[in-house]
C-alpha cells in the first residue's frame, strides 16, 4: 500500500466504523479486499477535501479506490468507479444532499 494511502487511513482511523468485505457491495463485488467505512462529519469532510481535487482522484496508488457513501442500512446512495469515471447517486434525503454538497460542491436541483 502506498504511503499516501497509509497516511490517509492513519488520519481517518479514529472515525473508522468497520471494515466490510468488498464483495458486500455491487460496485465492488469483483474486487478483492475490504471496504473501509468511516463516519461522515466535519473532520472527515475536511480530510477528504484536502486530499483531492475531483471525484476521480480516488485511485490507487495515491488514494483508495472508489469513494462511496452508504446510509445506516448499508445502501450505497453515492458511489464511484474512479478508473471508469463513473458516478451514481440514488435518491437521498436532505441531510445526505447537504453533506454531499459540502464535500464535492454539487448543486442539487430541487423539483
Amino acid at each position: 500500500m502506498d504511503n499516501s494511502v497509509l497516511s490517509l487511513f492513519n488520519e481517518m482511523k479514529k472515525h473508522l466504523i468497520e471494515r466490510i468485505p468488498s464483495s458486500s457491495f455491487s460496485h465492488t463485488e469483483y474486487t478483492r479486499g475490504e471496504v473501509y467505512v468511516f463516519q461522515c462529519n466535519d473532520e472527515t469532510n475536511l480530510i477528504i477535501r484536502n486530499r483531492v481535487t475531483g471525484l476521480f482522484d480516488w485511485r490507487l496508488p495515491k488514494l483508495p479506490e472508489d469513494l462511496s457513501f452508504i446510509n445506516e442500512n448499508d445502501d450505497v446512495w453515492f458511489g464511484t468507479i474512479s478508473h471508469e469515471h463513473m458516478v451514481w447517486i440514488t435518491e437521498c434525503n436532505d441531510t445526505e444532499k447537504e453533506y454531499l454538497a459540502s464535500i464535492i460542491d454539487i448543486d442539487f436541483k430541487m423539483q
